[in-house]
């Protein structure tokens, strides 16, 4: 598939994916406890991308499945790099223990949901 094709294709899955995230944001949270719908949309992202990749690699699905999905959809709708940012706010902001739960709550709680997503897939297929 030529560049060009793929690339829009990632592109419209990364605005849905993008506008999902942003509907998300729009819960009703304290400001100082907004961190928590990050770290939600992080572990649902983790859970889904490996859900798809599993399913993809299982069906053998064609590239422009994965490009959408995977690398469209969950790339705009997983937020690392708010996460990051988040991170770095928190720690500014003297709040440590909340910035190490935080933390250990997207990292291994992501890895966790992204094998789970796996595991499903594989259970479902058997």
């Amino acid at each position: 598939m030529p560049a060009l094709p793929q690339l829009l294709i990632v592109a419209a899955g990364g605005a849905a994916g993008a506008c999902a995230r942003f509907a998300l944001q729009q819960l009703p949270f304290d400001d100082s406890r907004r961190f928590f719908l990050t770290a939600l949309v992080n572990l649902a992202g983790s859970f889904l991308i490996g859900l798809a990749w599993a399913l993809f690699d299982a069906l053998g699905a064609p590239r422009w499945a994965s490009l959408l999905a995977i690398a469209g959809v969950l790339g705009g709708f997983t937020t690392f790099s708010a996460f990051s940012l988040e991170t770095v706010r928190l720690l500014s902001e003297g709040r440590l223990a909340e910035a190490a739960g935080y933390l250990a709550v997207s990292t291994a709680g992501g890895i966790a949901c992204c094998a789970a997503g796996i595991w499903l897939v594989n259970k479902i297929l058997q």
